[in-house]
């Protein structure tokens, strides 16, 4: 089983029955209940806490993150096509909305 598929299997509790790489660092999984989930290698142990923790904050349709190590990996739902943000409501964020 690869690093990808392990990571799938360890955050959502499912077996990964079948992996397909997307690029050197995403893969898409599919678990044994016909679900696909994303896995991510990212950068570094404080990338992937930042991104899980973006991607919880976000009031959009956002995948669910099913987990996140210290490897590092981070295991979302794939996201729908054409479920995304305009750059504005992106950018609020930044510009200090709330603050």
């Amino acid at each position: 089983m690869s690093h990808l598929a392990a990571a799938a299997t360890r955050f959502t509790g499912r077996p990964a029955t079948a992996e397909r790489r997307l690029s050197s660092h995403l893969g898409a999984v599919t678990l044994d209940d016909g679900r696909v989930v994303m896995v991510k290698a990212t950068h570094g142990p404080a990338a992937v806490r930042a991104e899980a923790a973006g991607l919880r904050w976000l009031a959009v349709p956002v995948p669910t993150v099913h987990g996140y190590d210290e490897r590092p990996s981070l295991v979302t739902d794939r996201v729908a096509e054409g479920a995304r943000i305009d750059r504005d409501t992106a950018a609020q964020p930044a510009r200090g909305q709330g603050a």
